[in-house]
């Protein structure tokens, strides 16, 4: 908040109110129970601002431990990259790997691995559903709170996540070539899974 406050209001007179990340939860909250709630929320206005990434502890420590990966994309192009980071991805991945004693977790989405993530093509990985809009659009900012924001999953990294909690990758690819490519069977337990039903904890 500080860093943001600084950069835009610095020796300026205000001429709106900055909201804090706390700030904008409690007015949308406040707001929430509003008929015209869509109409209110629509005044909220955004602003980027590019910062280092060591503004965000949880960012800077995933592009310390990707950088040999995010380097690699980067000498393929000489047009740079926009990275969309899902940080989230890690904590599911390796939460999942704590819990599960025997079998498979089954990820489907739509992404990609590093090759196909990062390319700045003409698709946009970042998608914005919402009011007035029947396909995607490209303006995260408009009608906040109202739009699902989505962007591609990197399997790349969650394969590299889930070996860290000794999960490793039985296959990658389009589910329709799951059962034809994969010896993943969901009607027969896995080889070694102990059968005897645990007890209820």
């Amino acid at each position: 908040g500080r860093e943001i406050k600084s950069h835009f209001f610095d020796g300026k007179k205000e001429t709106g109110v900055f909201l804090s990340r706390p700030a904008l939860v409690a007015l949308l909250e406040s707001l929430a129970s509003a008929q015209d709630y869509p109409s209110k929320v629509h005044l909220i206005r955004f602003q980027e601002v590019y910062m280092s990434a060591d503004v965000f502890p949880d960012l800077a420590d995933h592009l310390r431990r990707y950088a040999h990966s995010y380097a690699i994309e980067l000498a393929k192009s000489e047009k740079g990259m926009v990275g969309y980071v899902n940080l989230g991805e890690g904590r599911f991945i390796q939460g999942a790997g704590r819990i599960l004693r025997a079998g498979y977790v089954i990820t489907v989405d739509y992404g990609s691995n590093w090759d196909g993530v990062v390319p700045q093509d003409d698709f946009d990985h970042l998608r914005i559903y919402g009011p007035r809009s029947q396909k995607a659009q490209s303006d995260p900012y408009r009608w906040p709170t109202l739009n699902d924001i989505t962007t591609d999953v990197n399997f790349s990294h969650m394969a590299a996540e889930g070996v860290l909690i000794g999960l490793g990758t039985v296959f990658f690819g389009s589910q329709r070539a799951l059962q034809s490519g994969t010896p993943v069977s969901l009607a027969v337990p896995p080889a070694g899974r102990d059968k005897t039903p645990r007890p209820a904890r």
